[in-house]
This record gives C-alpha cells, sequence and structure tokens, in this order.
C-alpha cells in the first residue's frame, strides 16, 4: 500500500483535479490548452506549466499530454496538508480537490456556514446531498442564504439532522472517501485532508454510505433547501 503525502500547490493540484475527471483520458492536450483550462477554471496562471505537466506521471508528452494506462497515481491513498497562514492559497488548493468531485456526493458535517456554501456551489458535476446538525450554533447562515442558493444550485440539497450524532467530516464519492479534518472551512488553521480510494477503504465507504442514507432519511430532519 503506498501512501502520497503532499503539500498543497494551486498549479500541480489543479492539473490533478482535471486528470481526475478525465480531461487528458482521450485526446492529446497541448500544453497551451492546458494553462488556458487552468487559468479560466481556477483563477491560476501558471508560469512554469511545461515543468509541472512533465512531473505529473500519470501523464506523458506523445505529440500533446495523453493520459497513461493505467494511471499509476488511481489507487494511491493520498494525504493533502494545508499549511496555516496561507487563506487564499490553501482556499484555492481546496477548491482544486471540489471541481474535481462528479457523481453522487454525499457529504457529512456538523456545522453549515458560508464557507460550506461557497464550497458546495463549486461541484458542478454532481448531485450532492449535504448533513448537518439542527442547531441553531451549527447552522451558521441565514434561511434568505439558502434560499438565494438553492434558486442557482438545483443539483444540491441541504438537511439537518435533529440528533447530536454528527462529529466527523467526510465526503462520500462513488468510488472514494475525503476525511475532512477542517470541514469547507480552510483557511487559516493547519488542516488536512486523506483520499481513501474504494480499493482501500471500501468497506468503509459502505459503511459509511448506509449511515448516511439512514440519517438522510429521518423523518424528523429538516429540510434547509
Amino acid at each position: 500500500m503506498e501512501v502520497r503525502i503532499e503539500k498543497m500547490n494551486g498549479s500541480t493540484n489543479a492539473i490533478d483535479a482535471l486528470w481526475k475527471r478525465g480531461f487528458f483520458r482521450d485526446e492529446k492536450k497541448q500544453t497551451k490548452n492546458v494553462s488556458q483550462v487552468i487559468s479560466k477554471e481556477f483563477g491560476i496562471n501558471p508560469t512554469n506549466i511545461t515543468d509541472l505537466l512533465k512531473k505529473r506521471p500519470y501523464l506523458k508528452n506523445d505529440g500533446g499530454w495523453i493520459q497513461r494506462y493505467p494511471p499509476k497515481e488511481e489507487d494511491e491513498i493520498s494525504v493533502y496538508y494545508f499549511e496555516p497562514g496561507k487563506p487564499r492559497s490553501c482556499r484555492q488548493n481546496f477548491i482544486n480537490i471540489l471541481k474535481g468531485l462528479k457523481g453522487d456526493i454525499k457529504i457529512c458535517d456538523p456545522y453549515l456556514t458560508k464557507d460550506s456554501l461557497e464550497a458546495l456551489e463549486l461541484i458542478k458535476n454532481g448531485n450532492v446531498k449535504f448533513l448537518t446538525i439542527n442547531k441553531p450554533a451549527n447552522i451558521k447562515v441565514s434561511k434568505q442564504d439558502l434560499k438565494d442558493f438553492k434558486i442557482e444550485n438545483n443539483n444540491l440539497e441541504i438537511k439537518a439532522f435533529n440528533f447530536d450524532h454528527i462529529h466527523d467530516r467526510y465526503i462520500i464519492a462513488p468510488d472514494r472517501l475525503f476525511l475532512l479534518g477542517h470541514g469547507l472551512s480552510i483557511r487559516n488553521k493547519e488542516s488536512f485532508i486523506v483520499e481513501l480510494p474504494e480499493k482501500f477503504a471500501k468497506d468503509m465507504i459502505q459503511s459509511l454510505n448506509s449511515i448516511f442514507d439512514t440519517r438522510w432519511k429521518n423523518v424528523q430532519n429538516i429540510v434547509l433547501c
């Protein structure tokens, strides 16, 4: 079992996010094209894009950048480290992870904040269920915030669970699990995110899916949006 620990870097993790959603899979991409997409989607303008692409082991340059088969990093456990005192870069790096999510996504976090909403609306390629705790101290957004949010994000549902059973923060994707140290609010504090592929966490993913679904269907839940 391999564990990959990496310090989050905006440009390299933008490339990783593109790879994970299949951007390099079927068609060769020119360096200029990759740079343009990163600038448009992630707001990053890397100056050393060629060097960064060369360092990604899942890519090869064959008249253009294309994914190797099979991807070498697909089944690794990844631990992402977010440095303290760098709120803007940490937030941007976390955005790169969120933009790579697709399919049916389930998120559990005992707190719902404006940071949470900003993060959730970045998941454009999936149907998202977000479950939090139904306590005034935990829900730090207004009803109007949620109403406005729902208008532009029909792929998202948010419910508040009426029991104090939610403590851990995680994202369940179809083929992997993300354990979130500070939930969806990553800014000034040191934080880690652990990404567990299904190969290493199949039983855990199944168990959390079952727990999440049971809680999600609870008739006492409050539908927030």
